[in-house]
């Protein structure tokens, strides 16, 4: 690895501009660059470093700043331009222009020989001519090294929604980048080519690929898994058209364990900063590793990472939410033992086939399991996972005990005759070696499968196990009897000083009777996930008339503080932590490693689109009133097509005269009976379940437990035990109703409110 340690003189030097520059806007840096030669070293990367932050964001304004940073390159001393490490392009719009000319992504690449990250999310101005122009260098370049392909040292390109960008300018675009650790093509269509995706081959050090949006099917997605093998760690095929097939391919070709030799062959790669060396071991756990490689390669130069360093051990952060995997997909995937990171989300619960021929009568929709099967494999197989998202229905629906039956395509023939196995009678004779008589089982354990669990009560009277749980579900805290002698013996002596919950015994006894509960309910529990620090649950309704799911949701919240409890105690009672004054941080690690839920996040259902209102007015405007007002707003709402002001001899309809009206009856020739005034319909009782609020309940309960939480604190209890209070975090995401609110105008770009444009 590259990254070294900082020198004596970096960490013991008190210079305080340091600090000041990252927060001084352009105009300051450009000034204090020119003051003296120690403050443009000081200034001159922050103004350098990321030249096109300091652009703007308006569509003129970004265009201008980067024709002229492009003019002013080739004057620009080759030390400066070797400051620069990262060009952030905001998303401009060229509809009155064309766009700079063809070469300038060449001449950038060309003129910032150290340039390690681009991103160019968005924007039109990477199309295909910027592209194709790096198939050939410039007079320059070539000057300098002759016969040579010319190879540049980006290590992240960040080019989503690039839609000008096409599949022969891709293709001819990424040979060029070999040591590119990072590569992010979701949302362009020409990345979907077949074309481009052979090209990920020539990308040896690739470790975070996201592919999101493209489309993909199991037929592109055999020629990614050839490309990649196990090389990326970071897979991301979000919204896409995968199935089963493709979670097969995976496990062939991307999630093995392979041993390769080290590269000899390695673009140059930048010094280290000693001021912003990179010292951690690129945080693996770590659920977005493209937001990782993102910060620590734009904070400055940084050398190898570890995540280059370490062997192609196949993919551990995967995402496959919005695909036609299934269920049965996802559990060949868990049961690798592999995956670090799983994004699922909303897995389909129905396969539907569209006949090719619209002549053919459409089949019924076949019914899939739900997510509630992957429990017990989410239990055996996903120890090692650190960060999950999937549907909440995991933690409130129970594992059907039936095998699922898939529907017959065809007819039932007969029902076979069961087996009958005939016996002999020399197999049914008993031996009497007492080798082989059956062995004794001593009662002496508290969970023991040949006698129940007996509690005497106060008058000798014996109850089972089901009598002993108290209201929470627990065994009661009664003596059990464990001889054939019923009665309890009692003594009175005062030996014991310790209290009891402060014992071992106490710790286990809580972890017994946890165990002994979660057994009778066969659904997600926090304990069969001891490595997930982070839980998302997506389609959360944010209201239900079953209060059996909100009660479920805030049982896991309290399992999951049994759970934390529990590893504390463990942790600060055990031996094998080193004593003195690190050894609140050491149990604090110990407990993690024993239990490391800190976060939950419930992702809300979309409330339902409700249905616009079409005026039938000749003029739509934005408001009604010119002055605005909330009254105004909603007298002229009501009064939009309201006329019961008007008679209706004012409205054309003399239907009030008498004498006036058109003698339709007579004219039909028919006999109408007198009209009698009908019975008035009873209106019925109708009873409709009460509407629970299910984050307003959670709410509920996070408010009594931190209450009662912070009450002990301020009685003097130093680190009180409160039932249901878990010191993690609950974080709420709410769903939009429209995800792409507003208009498209002729060029593409999206507005709100007749004018805003985003």
């Amino acid at each position: 690895m590259d990254d070294l340690l900082p020198s004596y003189e970096s960490v013991m030097e008190r210079d305080p501009w340091k600090h000041i520059a990252r927060y001084l806007p352009s105009e300051g840096l450009c000034s204090a660059a020119l003051v003296c030669h120690k403050w443009h070293k000081i200034f001159a990367p922050h103004l350098w470093g990321s030249p096109a932050s300091h652009f703007g964001v308006q569509n003129d304004t970004v265009y201008t700043a980067l024709t002229r940073f492009k003019r002013i390159l080739p004057y620009v001393r080759s030390d400066v331009r070797e400051l620069t490490h990262t060009l952030h392009f905001p998303p401009a719009h060229a509809e009155i222009y064309g766009g700079p000319h063809a070469e300038w992504l060449r001449d950038c690449f060309e003129y910032l020989p150290r340039l390690q990250c681009l991103i160019v999310d968005g924007l039109p101005f990477f199309d295909h001519a910027s592209l194709l122009n790096l198939r050939h260098s410039s007079p320059r370049w070539q000057s300098m090294r002759p016969n040579t392909m010319p190879v540049f040292s980006l290590r992240l390109l960040d080019a989503a929604g690039c839609t000008n960008a096409t599949s022969t300018g891709l293709a001819e675009a990424l040979p060029h980048f070999p040591d590119l650790v990072s590569l992010d093509l979701s949302r362009t269509p020409a990345a979907k080519d077949e074309l481009v995706l052979s090209k990920l081959k020539f990308l040896r050090n690739l470790r975070v690929l996201r592919l999101q949006g493209l489309g993909l099917r199991d037929e592109e997605f055999l020629v990614i898994s050839h490309s990649v093998g196990t090389r990326v760690r970071s897979l991301d095929l979000s919204n896409n058209s995968l199935t089963d097939v493709s979670a097969r391919l995976l496990l062939d070709h991307c999630m093995k364990e392979t041993i390769v030799r080290p590269h000899i062959s390695r673009g140059p790669i930048a010094p280290v900063n000693v001021d912003n060396f990179h010292s951690d071991n690129d945080e693996f756990e770590s659920e977005d590793l493209v937001s990782h490689f993102r910060k620590t390669l734009t904070n400055g130069f940084i050398g190898s990472l570890a995540i280059e360093e370490a062997g192609d051990i196949g993919v551990t952060h995967l995402y496959l939410t919005k695909n036609a995997i299934t269920v049965e997909g996802v559990s060949g995937l868990l049961r690798s033992g592999r995956l670090l990171v799983l994004d699922i989300g909303e897995l389909p619960t129905v396969l539907s086939s569209t006949p090719e021929n619209p002549l053919v009568e459409k089949q019924s929709d076949l019914s899939l399991p739900g997510v509630s099967k992957l429990t017990p494999i989410l239990s055996e197989h996903a120890k090692k996972l650190g960060y999950l998202r999937i549907n909440y229905q995991i933690v409130t629906k129970d594992v059907s005990t039936e095998p699922f039956q898939v529907p017959r395509a065809e007819l039932k023939w007969r029902k076979l005759s069961p087996k009958i196995e005939i016996f002999s009678e020399s197999s049914l004779d008993v031996d009497d070696n007492a080798a082989k008589a059956p062995e004794p089982v001593l009662t002496g354990s508290l969970l023991t499968s040949i006698r129940p669990i007996l509690c005497s009560g106060s008058k000798g009277k014996l109850f089972t196990t089901q009598q002993c749980l108290d209201a929470r579900g627990r065994l009661s805290p009664t003596a059990v009897v464990l001889g054939s002698d019923l009665e309890v013996a009692t003594t009175n002596t005062h030996v014991e000083t310790r209290s009891r919950h402060d014992s071992t015994h106490h710790t286990e006894d809580r972890r017994a009777r946890l165990d002994f509960r979660q057994s009778q309910e066969s659904r997600l529990h926090p304990g069969m996930l001891p490595q997930v620090h982070t839980l998302v649950l997506t389609g959360v309704p944010t209201a239900t008339a079953n209060a059996e799911v909100v009660g479920r949701i805030i049982q896991f919240i309290k399992d999951a503080a049994e759970e934390a409890s529990i590893a504390r105690h463990r942790a600060a009672r055990t031996y094998i932590l080193p004593p003195g004054r690190r050894r609140a941080v050491a149990e604090s690690e110990y407990a993690r490693s024993l239990f490391d839920l800190r976060r939950i996040v419930l992702e809300m259902a979309p409330p339902e689109a409700t249905q616009k209102k079409v005026s039938s007015s000749w003029r739509a405007y934005p408001t009604k009133s010119s002055t605005e007002d909330k009254d105004s707003e909603a007298f002229w709402e009501a009064a939009a097509h309201d006329f019961s002001f008007f008679g209706d001899e004012e409205c054309g309809l003399p239907s009030s005269e008498p004498g006036q009206t058109l003698p339709l009856v007579a004219m039909s020739g028919l006999e109408v009976a007198p009209a009698q005034p009908g019975a008035s319909p009873k209106s019925k009782a109708t009873y409709s379940e009460p509407t629970l609020d299910v984050i307003g309940e959670i709410g509920k309960f996070r408010k009594d437990r931190k209450a009662a939480y912070k009450n002990l604190l301020e009685m003097g209890q130093i680190d009180p035990e409160v039932e249901g209070w878990w010191p993690g975090d609950i974080t709420v995401v709410r769903q939009p109703a429209v995800a792409d609110q507003g208009e498209l105008d002729c060029y593409g770009n999206r507005y709100q409110s007749g004018w805003y444009y985003r």
